[in-house]
């Protein structure tokens, strides 16, 4: 009978030897396990920072480009009212050349034939070259 219940109590203690060996190697895969799911969350973390300051910067950018996008739109309007003003200024300068003119005639008694004018002594210069660009 005691050797019964030694061969049982050898086949119980490989039974537990088994067991805790079983245990070991599945604490030690759980501690694998989460070793490599806190790896995967720092590299997660990581590029969550990456994002959000990619996101921060294409934010910025858009702001700027915005910005741009104005200050363009202000120099198109600044360059039409100069041209604007230019066209007016000639046309007032063409108008004031033409009430000279008549003046001119009028002045010297020669309706028909063309007065000194300043266009004529070469004092005032094409009109082109007058206009800055």
């Amino acid at each position: 009978i005691l050797e019964d219940l030694v061969d049982e109590l050898k086949k119980k203690n490989e039974d537990l030897k088994k067991k805790v060996a079983k245990k070991k190697e599945l604490e030690d895969k759980v501690k694998k396990m989460e070793e490599k799911m806190q790896s995967e969350q720092t590299h997660s973390n990581e590029v969550i920072q990456k994002y959000q300051k990619l996101h921060k910067e294409h934010q910025e950018l858009l702001e700027y480009s915005d910005e741009l996008k104005h200050q363009l739109e202000d120099l198109y309007q600044q360059k039409n009212d100069y041209t604007d003003q230019l066209k007016t200024t000639s046309n007032e300068r063409d108008e004031l050349r033409k009430r000279l003119s008549t003046y001119g005639h009028k002045v010297i008694g020669l309706e028909g034939s063309q007065p000194e004018t300043l266009d004529n002594r070469g004092e005032v210069e094409n009109d082109e070259d007058n206009v800055d660009d």
